[in-house]
C-alpha cells in the first residue's frame, strides 16, 4: 500500500567531511514484497541539479515514522526523469551532522559536538 507524503520527506547527505543542509523532497513511498521500501520522489532530476541537490547512493530519506538509506537509485528513462530510489531502514543516529527532527513544524535541530 503506497503511503503519500508531501513535504514530509527530508533528504540528508551522507558526507561527513561537510555539513549539508536538509532538503525537503515530495513523493511517495510503499514496501514490496521483498522487504525494501522504495520512494518515487516528484523531484526530477534537472529540479535536483538547478537546486544544487546532490542525490546520491547512501544519502538518508526521513519520515514520520523511520529513517531510511538509500540502497540504489534510478531515474527513469524518458521524461519526467524522476528519481526512484531503494532503501533500507535504518537509526536516525547513522545521519552525520543533524538530529531531532520535528515533522510538524517542519524543523531539526543540529548535533552539539564538544
Amino acid at each position: 500500500m503506497k503511503k503519500v507524503y508531501d513535504d514530509n520527506i527530508f533528504l540528508c547527505s551522507n558526507r561527513t567531511d561537510r555539513k549539508i543542509p536538509v532538503h525537503r523532497v515530495s513523493g511517495s513511498y510503499y514496501t514490496d514484497s521483498k522487504g525494501f521500501t522504495i520512494f518515487e520522489l516528484d523531484q526530477t532530476k534537472r529540479k535536483l541539479a538547478n537546486n544544487r541537490i546532490t542525490l546520491t547512493e547512501g544519502c538518508f530519506l526521513l519520515t514520520e515514522e523511520n529513517c531510511y538509506k538509500i540502497a540504489t537509485l534510478e531515474f527513469a528513462e524518458k521524461r519526467p526523469k524522476t528519481a526512484t530510489c531503494t532503501t533500507v531502514v535504518t537509526d536516525v543516529k547513522e545521519i552525520p551532522f543533524y538530529h531531532k527532527f520535528n515533522f510538524k513544524k517542519g524543523t531539526y535541530f543540529e548535533k552539539r559536538t564538544a
